[in-house]
């Protein structure tokens, strides 16, 4: 058997044995991404994985008002109020692939197996490398309805889009998801500004800012019969730029009045705030924001992850040639998914007063 078709042969073999399935996305993500592995941290498959024309969910954000107070013996009125709203997310798709030409598989000597093995190594670790660096450069990328919004457009929803500065649609958008903030009060984010020329000011300075806030994303569940939602902040993070992790970090030591034992970098590993980390994103780096006005995203992961179609994630296709290249091939691999929300009041953000975009 010539060598490119034994390649060809053990790509195949290789791709439907290594092919992850949706319990195993999990791993993979961790292995290759920060925030989307967060994201997916505790969660199951049926949190992550649908299938079907679209991403589907539904939601309250009312609840029945049929309560009353009454009289004995007063006839009351009985009313059947859906309390829950459908939402339909368009799937996004993404294509990557790797390519290798006949003469890289011809001209190398040794054990054939290894040699398969490791070349296809590289060739596919370098494709998932950039897959999930891609993805998680648009987790962060400014909102476009006609790009994230829209029907027809082709990129998936950002964290951004979830999250402004007057917790209404961004700039541009009037639906998020379908659902229109201004008329669905319970569809917005929660926002809190302070005075960066200030930042120590204990009314308008940024520790009240992160207080107020903390405070508003902080909902509870009532307490009925059946154990309530547990909601504990475990998948709960702040997020932002350099800029902002340097302010914050320089808040912490300057309101300590002495430094922990003797190492000077003690609470740059564990800087948090009331339990939740601070944590540097390098993407917000270009999200265009002012010096020394950074913005400090409170995202609760458990409603906000990544959505996978079940029949195309990370699916690799046969290798091809083109007629015109006929010693190389390629590998297409295919995924279909968006990121959703299921609940904007959950999220958070801390912005410089004054500040008009997300």
């Amino acid at each position: 058997m010539p060598p490119i078709t034994a390649f060809n042969n053990f790509v195949l073999s290789t791709g439907q044995k290594l092919r992850t399935g949706p319990d195993e996305i999990l791993n993979d993500a961790t292995k290759n991404t920060y925030i989307i592995s967060r994201m997916l941290k505790g969660a199951g498959a049926a949190d992550v994985i649908q299938s079907g024309t679209k991403i589907v969910d539904r939601l309250m954000l009312n609840d029945t008002g049929t309560g009353v107070y009454y009289d004995p013996n007063e006839t009351l009125s009985i009313e059947n109020i859906d309390t829950l709203q459908t939402i339909e997310v368009n799937w996004r798709f993404f294509a990557n692939h790797f390519s290798y030409t006949e003469q890289e598989v011809n001209l190398n000597s040794g054990d054939q197996q290894t040699y398969y093995k490791n070349l296809l190594k590289v060739k596919r670790q370098g494709m998932v490398t950039d897959t999930f660096n891609t993805m998680e450069e648009k987790l962060w990328s400014s909102p476009v309805n006609a790009d994230m919004e829209a029907a027809t457009g082709k990129l998936p929803f950002s964290l951004r889009t979830y999250v402004t500065v007057d917790g209404l649609a961004p700039s541009g958008f009037t639906t998020v998801q379908t659902l229109n903030p201004t008329t669905q009060s319970r569809w917005r984010n929660q926002f809190s500004d302070y005075d960066s020329t200030d930042l120590t000011n204990p009314d308008t300075g940024l520790v009240q800012a992160f207080a107020e806030l903390f405070l508003t994303c902080r909902l509870q569940s009532p307490r009925p019969r059946a154990p309530p939602e547990n909601d504990e902040f475990q998948q709960m993070g702040i997020f932002t730029n350099r800029d902002g992790r340097m302010i914050f970090l320089r808040l912490t030591r300057d309101s300590n009045d002495r430094l922990v034992g003797n190492d000077l970098g003690s609470q740059n590993t564990g800087l948090a705030y009331a339990g939740l980390p601070v944590e540097y994103i390098a993407e917000l780096d270009n999200a265009g924001w002012t010096a020394g006005q950074p913005r400090y995203e409170f995202l609760n992961l458990k409603y906000l992850k990544p959505v996978w179609h079940s029949e195309e994630y990370m699916k690799e296709k046969e290798p091809i040639r083109h007629p015109n290249q006929p010693f190389s091939w390629a590998v297409w691999s295919s995924t279909y998914y968006n990121l959703f929300c299921s609940s904007r009041r959950r999220q958070g953000v801390v912005f410089p007063t004054g500040a008009t975009t997300n």
